[in-house]
C-alpha cells in the first residue's frame, strides 16, 4: 500500500514510470486511484450521517460507489478526444509536422 503512494507521489512530482514492470505500476496506480475515489465519495456520503437528524447510512455507500463509478466513466469519454489531440499536437509525432505545429516556433 505505501508502494502505491510512494509511487502516486513520484507522478505526482512529475518523475516518469521507470524499470521493466511498468504494467504493474499501472495497476497499482489505477487501484490506488480508485481506492482514493471511494474513500472521497464516502466522505462526501458522509454528510448523511453527521448533516441529518436521523443518519442515513446508505448515502456512505451510495457515494462511495457513485464516485469511482463517475470518475471511469468520464475518462471512458473524454479518453478518445484526449488521445486525438495528443497526437495532434504531440511534438515527437509525425502528425505534429503536417499540422505545422513546431515546440521552437512557440514564444511562450
Amino acid at each position: 500500500m505505501m508502494r502505491a503512494f510512494r509511487e502516486l507521489d513520484r507522478i505526482l512530482r512529475g518523475e516518469p514510470l521507470v524499470g521493466d514492470s511498468t504494467a504493474k505500476q499501472w495497476r497499482s496506480l489505477a487501484a490506488m486511484n480508485i481506492l482514493l475515489a471511494v474513500t472521497y465519495g464516502c466522505c462526501m456520503g458522509s454528510f448523511g450521517i453527521f448533516g441529518r437528524a436521523e443518519p442515513e447510512y446508505w448515502r456512505v455507500v451510495a457515494s462511495g460507489i457513485k464516485v469511482p463509478a463517475l470518475f471511469l466513466l468520464t475518462l471512458a469519454v473524454t479518453f478518445p478526444s484526449l488521445y486525438v489531440f495528443n497526437t495532434i499536437l504531440a511534438p515527437n509525432s509525425r502528425s505534429a509536422n503536417w499540422c505545422g505545429y513546431s515546440p521552437r516556433r512557440c514564444r511562450c
